[in-house]
């Protein structure tokens, strides 16, 4: 029995009595409800109630019965919203506000990390998300809706269903560099989907706020955690030369293909040309980050498999459709598994 379904009863009823008045969920959530919120708190760390449904119960067209989990998680001190996609200048139903109707932000308490952190099977990675909500979560919002597509599948009439359940994700992933670093990667998203044929991929959503250097930077980090190997207990004896003992191994399977762990950087937040244009540049920058990764033989730097999309394709045709370019290949976009071996089918 879960801990929501556990203690949330109503009082017993005893024949010749009155009603209990007080119900521990007046909301009327159900179990199943609250739980699968829980879940996609913890793998997404904010989000609203619409995405939510979206990615637990899509069949829905309204997010009534997960508003009433929120809202009845919220009052037992589970979850909390702080702010709204409007972000600090626009409040929900703010008269002349353009653009789509503002939404609620929730995110988990420290309570409810504990409880997210019992019910994945992986446990909970990354934090609170505290204050992200204030500003409009613009950047968690667009990881949501990258993860949506590969969860939910393409949008379009008879494109393919998704690879994986939200359980195969965690966002906010941190990866040091090197032991008692402050220098570090923070993953946006990482999948773990084996029987989808990705047993591991690193998500990047780029939504052009940054340059492109900065976004080359990012990759240039992966390169080096790729890199880090794990010490026997003597500082001076890295056991470089031998592949099993890279630290990356010790928290990721196998990929069962050349090179590193791969990384999607996904891409949004302006028309098509100007997108394909910093994919470009970004693709440039980064050369000397991918340039081996068809190697089998070689696991040093320069080894890092980089796939890149734009998300209004993701979202259209999901992961399994035309989407992807593989750095390096020569090929047209291909569906996830075909980019990440090379092959056209």
């Amino acid at each position: 029995m879960s801990q929501t379904q556990e203690h949330g009863q109503t009082e017993a009823e005893q024949p010749g009595k009155p009603k209990p008045k007080r119900v521990l969920y007046p909301y009327g959530s159900a179990s199943p409800e609250r739980d699968d919120t829980i879940t996609v708190l913890g793998a997404l760390k904010v989000a609203t109630a619409t995405q939510i449904m979206r990615l637990v119960r899509p069949h829905l067209t309204d997010n009534k019965s997960i508003r009433n989990a929120l809202l009845d998680l919220a009052k037992h001190g589970l979850v909390v919203s702080e702010g709204n996609t409007a972000g600090p200048r626009g409040r929900i139903g703010a008269p002349g506000r353009s653009g789509p109707a503002a939404q609620k932000l929730w995110r988990l308490t420290a309570a409810g990390l504990d409880y997210a952190d019992q019910i994945l099977e992986e446990g909970v990675d990354g934090g609170l998300a505290r204050g992200v909500a204030r500003g409009g979560a613009k950047h968690a919002m667009a990881v949501n809706e990258t993860v949506t597509a590969f969860v939910r599948g393409g949008t379009l009439p008879g494109t393919a269903a998704g690879i994986c359940g939200i359980g195969a994700f965690r966002t906010e992933t941190h990866l040091p560099i090197a032991s008692g670093s402050k220098a570090a990667v923070r993953v946006d998203a990482v999948l773990r989907a084996p029987a989808a044929g990705v047993p591991v991929l690193m998500i990047e959503v780029d939504r052009g706020t940054e340059s492109p250097e900065r976004v080359a930077e990012k990759l240039a980090r992966y390169d080096q955690y790729f890199a880090r190997p794990v010490y026997d207990g003597k500082r001076h004896n890295a056991m470089i030369g031998e592949v099993e003992k890279l630290h990356w191994r010790t928290l990721f399977p196998p990929t069962g293909r050349p090179g590193t762990p791969p990384v999607a950087l996904v891409f949004t937040g302006a028309g098509r040309t100007a997108l394909a244009g910093r994919m470009n540049r970004v693709l440039n920058l980064t050369a000397e980050h991918w340039q081996h990764s068809f190697l089998d033989f070689h696991t040093g730097p320069g080894s890092v498999p980089l796939l890149l999309a734009m998300l209004d394709d993701l979202t259209a045709h999901g992961p399994k459709g035309p989407v992807w370019h593989r750095a390096g290949g020569h090929m047209p976009l291909r569906g996830l598994v075909q980019a990440l071996d090379d092959t056209r089918e």
